[in-house]
């Protein structure tokens, strides 16, 4: 529920009330079997069973109170402020276990014995989060512009989280100027602080000694230029450019598991940086719009007193390339095609290891995030037309995800086959999903 209310010809107030949930549930349960006989001597062997269950069940309802204030005090000076309220429920339950059954007899065990182990909280913790707290925030900012060219923006915000006790101040400055040809260059700089989601909280309650949010500085230097292709139909063609480094402090360090899953070491444990760029260029035309952008990224987490140095964030995808297309079929037919490339995500990997002592294969961490998953690649495409139902307008498609069911990896599963030997299982998304739909318009 949203109102606007204008305040005078220069000032009007905007007020919206929202309330929305969030309802997620996964779980996972598998068993593998193996077992190794030994031929030096007769009826000497090692078994082992294995159980593993993992399950999330999240629900997060936020009721949400925003207002916005714009004035126009000069024809050279603007000023925005606003305010923003949010009570949150949030309640979840993690659990993840490991039971090993392993029966013995071998020259080490020569009588036959059953060893249990239960392992807990392997890649998520077990526990249940039950909270209620709100976060405050308020900004303001000021548009100045100086002269026809150069425009600066002024401004900073507050930050309040009541469930670490977290207060954050965030001054910011940008500017642009738009050069004799057309060409605009653009700079930035400010402080942006990230609460932290309830999974990297180190309590379970609200205590000023909670884990604190992230704080990143930003400085992005950039330049956009619009080329006017033909004047009487306004086809343009417009192209960016961006540089950017960031500079993390307070980190929360985390690490990508092999089978994807990200966890959380819940303490402001960590530094790091972002540094790339970014190629972006549109064209408009007629009956048809396109975009493709490229970007550059290297995202680096250096965990303090551990006298390792940096190594790849979980972030860490060097390349990313993505192609849209819009095009007018004419009699209300409209077709889209989109296409995404990206270079693969970080992850800790294993090697496979014997271990003489236990006559038996074991996998063996790697360095922190010191592999790349395989690139992920998808081609979508979408046919659409407008058409009336019940007199209401309407939109019936057909949309193909991964048009060419191409196999992408999100992680990996280490296991032993029945004989002992170890075995490398790869995670993959959806194959090819085709969609029917139709869509309202009321």
């Amino acid at each position: 529920m949203q109102s606007t209310s204008f305040l005078s010809g220069a000032a009007f107030l905007k007020n919206e009330i929202s309330y929305y949930g969030q309802i997620e549930e996964e779980s996972f349960s598998g068993t593998s079997d193996y077992r190794v006989d030994i031929a030096a001597a007769q009826n000497y062997f090692y078994m082992n069973h294995r159980e593993r269950s993992q399950g999330n069940k999240l629900r997060i309802r936020t009721l949400e109170g925003k207002t916005s204030l714009d004035m126009q005090l000069t024809p050279f000076h603007e000023l925005r402020a606003g305010f923003n309220y949010q009570r949150i429920r949030f309640h979840q339950e993690t659990f993840d276990s490991l039971i090993v059954d392993e029966q013995f007899n071998t020259d080490r065990y020569p009588d036959t014995s059953i060893v249990r182990t239960v392992f807990r909280g392997l890649d998520v913790p077990n526990e249940t989060i039950a909270a209620n707290s709100f976060k405050t925030a308020a900004y303001i900012e000021e548009i100045w512009q100086a002269s026809d060219r150069l425009i600066f923006n002024i401004g900073g915000r507050v930050d309040y989280f009541d469930f670490n006790k977290d207060l954050n101040i965030s001054p910011r400055l940008s500017g642009s100027f738009r050069g004799p040809f057309g060409t605009t260059l653009r700079a930035a700089w400010g402080h942006y602080y990230q609460s932290p989601i309830y999974r990297q909280f180190a309590y379970t309650t609200a205590s000023d000694s909670n884990t604190q949010a992230q704080r990143a500085t930003h400085y992005i230097l950039g330049a956009e230029h619009t080329l006017a292709l033909n004047a009487n139909s306004n086809s343009t063609l417009k192209l960016k450019l961006e540089g950017f480094y960031k500079k993390y402090d307070e980190l929360i360090s985390s690490t990508r598991t092999s089978d994807g899953r990200i966890n959380y070491s819940r303490r402001n444990d960590a530094t790091g940086s972002a540094s790339g760029m970014e190629v972006y260029a549109a064209l408009n035309l007629p009956r048809f719009f396109g975009w493709v952008s490229y970007g550059l990224l290297y995202a680096k987490e250096d965990l303090r007193d551990d006298g390792k140095g940096a190594y790849p964030r979980y972030t860490d995808q060097r390349h990313t390339l993505a192609l849209v297309a819009d095009v007018d079929l004419g009699k209300r037919w409209s077709a889209n095609a989109r296409i995404f490339y990206g270079s693969g995500y970080a992850y800790t990997p294993f090697t496979a290891r014997f271990n003489n002592n236990l006559q038996r294969w074991e996998w063996i961490a790697g360095e922190q995030n010191s592999a790349h998953l395989p690139a992920y690649k998808r081609v979508d495409a979408r046919v659409s037309r407008e058409l009336k139902i019940w007199n209401l307008s309407a939109l019936a498609f057909i949309d193909v995800s991964n048009l060419f069911n191409f196999d992408n990896v999100f992680g990996y599963n280490y296991s032993f086959t029945n004989t002992g030997l170890p075995k490398v299982e790869p995670e993959e998304l959806f194959p090819i999903v085709p969609t029917l739909g139709v869509t309202l318009r009321f």
